[in-house]
């Protein structure tokens, strides 16, 4: 303890320096680590849904200094492999394929939006009546989109599901475009598309007069026996009320489209996502209620903690501040909040502290004189002739350490004068005992019966 009160300023200068190294030194590290300006989201093909919003991310990043890449691919499988293989950390996929996804590579950032699963028909391929069953299907020219897409995945097992198969139906695979160029010619009898309402192809379909759009009467059912598949009913009208477009309630099954990244990409990017996704779903469309999206729960791939946390935050109104700066200030503003910001809380309680450590400090160089004074003065009623010599020649050790070698501040020089003060009292003391054992004949010199009161303050002794 005494080793420690006297070199109290040099441990405290190592420590605090030692801290603030390590602090400068992964501050600086993670600087030098800045993850990439360029990054890539995977979309579906060019002028789907997924492509549209990924657009809308690519504008927000663009605002907060960050240059993201939108890459189409052909389906869900090409996304999946190239997440695998790095070329991207983030991608717009499918709910019903989470399933499928390697939750030790790729996590999720939740559900953004209800994506539908549409069932065009050619009105004269079915004699103008209306197609409520896949099963109607059968044995027709049927479009299901390119391989490892989305569309396909979902379209052959609901087909699978309802008897129509390659053994009694024609299929084709084909990209998006194509497939609706044949179908507004006449050389397909229907097209099976998981997309969102927004995009161009749906559109196109839906605002064509031979195009008939199914209302699935067995769309619960399919719910039913995959969870990752929803109802939801597009309302008569609400694509163009001056067109009425739909022309009737229409009952379609939806799959949640989901943001996935990868388990290495940037907290702070992630961060940045989960930002994005609520300013642009939060608000709802003609599917889903305002603060239906983003959805947490509506995923099979696993969620970061952390992420949920901060979702709940935004949702809650309670934004971390850095949720409005561009990605470079709010990435070094996250590392120094998480490496200097203790450094400098530690700064400011030593210097909150500092006068107490001082006069610990200083008290740590006195204390020790105090204490052998005081026992020198303890033992002197029972000292002989020798043993009062000794203590005579340690006090003179005892002022000469306060009058040579004890340094204090000038806040801190009474205390040395009251010590100096004490000491020559005591050496005083000393003095008149070794003058009454020389005067006195041995067998009249008496012990006193009690050691004098201590002149020493008692937070002293």
């Amino acid at each position: 303890m005494r080793f420690f009160q006297r070199h109290l300023p040099l441990i405290v200068l190592i420590v605090a320096s030692l801290f603030i190294v390590l602090g400068v030194y992964g501050f600086v590290q993670t600087q030098r680590e800045l993850p990439a300006r360029d990054l890539t989201i995977l979309t579906d093909e060019q002028g789907s849904g997924y492509y549209q919003v990924a657009e809308r991310y690519q504008a927000l990043f663009a605002a907060r200094g960050l240059n993201l890449t939108v890459r189409p691919t052909t389906g869900a499988q090409e996304t999946l492999q190239l997440l695998a293989d790095g070329a991207a950390g983030i991608a717009l996929l499918p709910g019903f394929l989470t399933t499928q996804v390697d939750p030790r590579i790729y996590a999720s950032l939740g559900a953004l939006f209800d994506e539908p699963f549409w069932v065009f028909y050619n009105k004269d391929a079915f004699d103008g009546e209306p197609v409520r069953y896949l099963s109607q299907l059968r044995g027709k020219r049927v479009a299901v989109g390119l391989p490892g897409s989305g569309s396909q995945a979902l379209a052959l097992q609901l087909l699978g599901e309802s008897g129509v198969t390659a053994g009694n139906t024609s299929f084709f695979e084909l990209p998006r475009q194509v497939e609706t160029e044949q179908m507004l010619a006449g050389d397909l009898d229907a097209v099976l598309l998981l997309d969102a309402y927004q995009s161009e192809i749906v559109q196109t379909l839906l605002r064509a007069p031979e195009i008939g759009l199914a209302d699935l009467a067995q769309a619960k059912a399919y719910a039913a026996r995959q969870h990752a598949l929803k109802v939801v009913d597009l309302p008569e009208g609400v694509i163009d009320l001056a067109q009425n477009i739909p022309a009737e309630d229409v009952q379609l099954l939806a799959s949640a489209a989901n943001l996935v990244i990868r388990h290495d990409l940037n907290p702070t990017l992630a961060r940045s996502l989960v930002t994005a996704a609520v300013l642009l779903h939060s608000g709802g469309d003609y599917l889903a209620h305002p603060y239906s999206y983003p959805n947490l729960s509506a995923t099979d791939l696993p969620i970061s903690p952390d992420y949920v946390d901060y979702f709940n935050r935004l949702k809650s109104g309670d934004a971390p501040f850095t949720s409005s700066l561009s990605f470079w200030a709010a990435y070094t503003t996250e590392r120094f909040i998480f490496f200097l910001l203790p450094l400098v809380i530690l700064l400011a309680v030593l210097v909150l502290y500092f006068p107490a450590i001082w006069r610990f400090y200083m008290q740590g160089k006195l204390l020790p004189i105090y204490q052998e004074l005081r026992r020198i003065e303890v033992d002197l009623p029972q000292m002989d002739g020798s043993a009062t010599d000794a203590a005579i020649e340690r006090i003179d050790k005892l002022e000469d350490n306060l009058t040579q070698h004890v340094r204090v501040s000038a806040a801190y020089l009474p205390e040395v004068f009251h010590l100096s003060s004490h000491i020559r009292s005591v050496h005083v003391d000393l003095l008149t005992h070794k003058r009454r054992l020389e005067t006195q004949p041995p067998d009249e010199v008496a012990p006193a019966t009690a050691p004098k009161r201590s002149r020493f303050r008692k937070r002293h002794s």
